[in-house]
């Protein structure tokens, strides 16, 4: 389980280790030296430039500086604040810098073999301007490995965003935990190459967490040696319309083949059912939906519903709310309820919204939901009472007890059409299988992405969602063996 912590909370980590006895500058000691062993490593010659902010990872820089020296480097310090405003710990930093290594007040044209960014901090919250921005640009323009204290400058520290302009990394050392600005793009991709040091911090116990095979590995429900297919739970598939008819089939696939006993698809009639011999169908009529869908839901233990469904699914939210339930509601079911969240409160399951979906249910604009999604996913946990997951490149899952976990697996091969209903099916499975609303949107998103990982070998161009289906046995291996 790797923590992720927002960069507020991490200035509060560091303030609570000071006021219980460990010195400031101690942990920007410790910070300094993880920052040299990396760069050592990585410097393919001596001569390194350390550019420096008036913050705390300018102080890292130049405690690594020192080291660097001592390790038989050239290190260079260019100062691009003022050095007479340093404060605190980084002041201390500055007093101790060995006069042996050459100090610049501003940008140094040398031939540098690397170059540390140590301008600004996770902190940033405003347009990268000015001196700054002439030196993010002059970092960018070397032509030599770059290696980010912390962050990328210019990337925020929370969402990943880029404040004007950034340093492209070949790799940060971030310190005691990741922030979210190192998991989302583009903050994900300037940083290159993360190494988390342990500068003796712990994480707090409500951290976020960056989900791993081990997470989804302990949360898989076993398959035992006695068991028969009424152990693993019969999933009601609610989702289809002439016209939309694979996307019920592909939810309903999806739910066998992570691991469902039985999986019954009701859809709307007009549609025509596409091959599939393990699944049971039931057609629905229009007007009739309340009294048909009570029905076919008895003897069910979880509902996925929405995919495919089309407009005008208001009947199939409230027969499924009304049963008792536990749901995953995605598509068609979540653009039924758009602006009326709260319908949901008092319900069981999960939500799956992809960033459009979530901007209709939280009354915003999309560029609202993809600028902050651990926001907008506490947000719609909040709203609704359930799980909310919001789909993208990196997937944030969302409680209203304010846990988050973030998906940073997969590929690009995903983005394309009846991907999220595949995901849909392997949650609704997992619920089915008797797991709680949070372990089955964490390990059925982890699952989806190694799944979409496997197929990929194959190439990721030609990637279909049926693909992520075929692929799921083998996902299922890779992360609990079986």
């Amino acid at each position: 389980m790797n923590p992720v912590v927002a960069p507020e909370r991490v200035r509060q980590m560091d303030r609570e280790a000071i006021a219980q006895g460990t010195p400031g500058i101690t942990l920007m000691e410790r910070a300094g030296r993880a920052l040299a062993r990396e760069v050592m490593a990585r410097a393919p010659g001596r001569s390194i430039a350390l550019v420096c902010g008036g913050g705390n990872n300018g102080g890292d820089a130049l405690i690594a500086a020192n080291l660097l020296l001592e390790g038989g480097f050239e290190p260079q310090i260019l100062m691009v604040s003022d050095p007479a405003a340093l404060k605190g710990d980084a002041a201390l930093a500055y007093m101790r810098v060995n006069p042996a290594i050459a100090v610049h007040r501003g940008l140094a044209d040398f031939r540098y073999s690397l170059v540390v960014d140590a301008l600004l901090g996770t902190g940033l919250d405003r347009e990268v301007t000015g001196r700054m921005a002439e030196a993010v640009d002059w970092i960018n323009g070397r032509g030599v490995p770059v290696v980010a204290v912390d962050i990328p400058s210019g990337v925020d520290g929370r969402t990943g965003r880029v404040m004007g302009k950034a340093v492209r990394a070949d790799a940060t050392v971030t310190f005691a935990v990741k922030k979210p600005g190192l998991l989302f793009y583009p903050g994900r991709q300037l940083a290159g190459q993360v190494v988390v040091a342990d500068i003796g911090l712990e994480a707090p116990a409500d951290a976020w967490i960056e989900l791993e095979r081990a997470d989804a590995a302990e949360l898989l429900p076993p398959r035992e040696p006695d068991s028969h297919k009424g152990t693993y739970g019969h999933l009601a598939v609610l989702a289809g319309s002439e016209g939309m008819m694979g996307a019920g089939a592909l939810c309903s696939a999806a739910a066998l083949r992570a691991g469902a006993g039985l999986v019954s698809w009701a859809y709307r009639r007009g549609g025509t059912p596409r091959g599939l011999w393990e699944v049971m169908t039931r057609a629905v009529d229009e007007g009739a939906e309340m009294e048909q869908l009570a029905e076919f839901l008895k003897g069910k233990r979880a509902v996925a519903l929405g995919p495919g469904l089309g407009k005008g699914a208001e009947a199939w939210v409230e027969a499924a709310v009304n049963s008792g339930l536990p749901l995953v509601v995605d598509a068609d079911g979540l653009n039924a309820l758009a602006g009326k969240a709260k319908r949901l409160r008092g319900v069981k399951g999960v939500i799956t919204p992809h960033p459009a979906e979530a901007a209709r249910l939280l009354g915003v604009q999309t560029g609202d939901v993809t600028a902050d999604p651990p926001a907008a996913a506490l947000q719609l946990a909040k709203d609704t009472g359930m799980i909310a997951v919001v789909k993208g490149a990196v997937t944030t899952i969302a409680g209203e007890d304010g846990r988050v976990a973030f998906n940073t697996a997969g590929n690009p091969g995903m983005a394309t059409a009846g991907s999220g209903d595949v995901l849909t099916g392997i949650v609704g499975s997992l619920m089915a299988q008797g797991l709680d609303p949070w372990p089955a949107a964490c390990c059925g998103v982890y699952l989806h992405a190694r799944a979409g990982d496997e197929a990929a070998k194959a190439g990721m161009a030609g990637m279909i969602a049926s693909d992520l289906i075929r692929a799921l046995p083998a996902a299922l291996v890779q992360v609990a063996g079986r």
